[in-house]
């Protein structure tokens, strides 16, 4: 609809795009994130754990394309409305990066900003892949901005990639790094399923890279 809406200028294409606009407002916490799902639901817990589609979610980029959303409605629309939401959710990728000596990032956050799992062969730890994703996003918001505060959590988060880097003759490892690991000790976490699938398996995490679920194991 943004796309249509700026190519166009045509009116008839304004009230979706709009009430599209209030949505992802009304769905951002104050704290800067948005939850995986809205309106909150409250009906994603499993095999025990707390339901987790309310958490910040990083995770499918959805803090990441709310905000390019965001960014691409003040260009498009001229509203300087949306630059305050903006930094919010920018701001997000700075309070919850962890505090050295691991300091990098969960996939989702619960709303008092501690790390949090979500389905069960996504456990409570530190997610490498999304570490370097951050990043990366992080880079992009100091070259939007100037601000050189998006730059000062890059180097420990640099560190912590390196300091969890897989060692290379590491048998039954698929990458360079593990997905998970483990809050408080640096251990990678490695994903496992007993059982023959989804529907009537059981996932677990262990310190064993041996037969591991896909990329949920290294990357």
């Amino acid at each position: 609809m943004l796309r249509l809406y700026a190519e166009k200028r045509e009116d008839i294409y304004r009230p979706a795009l709009d009430r599209a606009v209030r949505f992802v407002l009304d769905s951002q916490y104050p704290s800067g994130g948005w939850p995986q799902r809205f309106p909150l639901m409250e009906g994603f817990s499993k095999q025990g754990n707390p339901d987790y589609s309310g958490f910040f979610t990083f995770n499918d980029d959805v803090t990441a394309e709310n905000i390019d959303f965001l960014i691409a409605c003040y260009r498009q629309l001229d509203e300087p409305r949306l630059l305050e939401p903006i930094h919010r959710g920018m701001n997000l990728y700075i309070i919850t990066r962890q505090t050295p000596p691991q300091a990098g990032w969960a996939m989702q956050y619960t709303l008092d900003l501690q790390p949090a799992g979500a389905r069960t062969y996504e456990p409570t730890a530190l997610a490498t892949h999304l570490t370097a994703r951050n990043i990366h996003q992080l880079l992009r918001f100091y070259s939007m901005t100037g601000d050189r505060k998006y730059l000062a959590a890059i180097p420990d988060a640099m560190d912590w990639l390196e300091a969890v880097r897989l060692p290379p003759d590491l048998a039954g490892a698929r990458g360079t790094h593990p997905t998970f690991v483990e809050i408080g000790t640096n251990h990678p976490l490695y994903i496992h399923r007993s059982g023959s699938n989804v529907v009537n398996g059981r996932y677990y995490a262990d310190y064993d890279p041996k037969n591991t679920v896909g990329h949920y194991s290294s990357f």
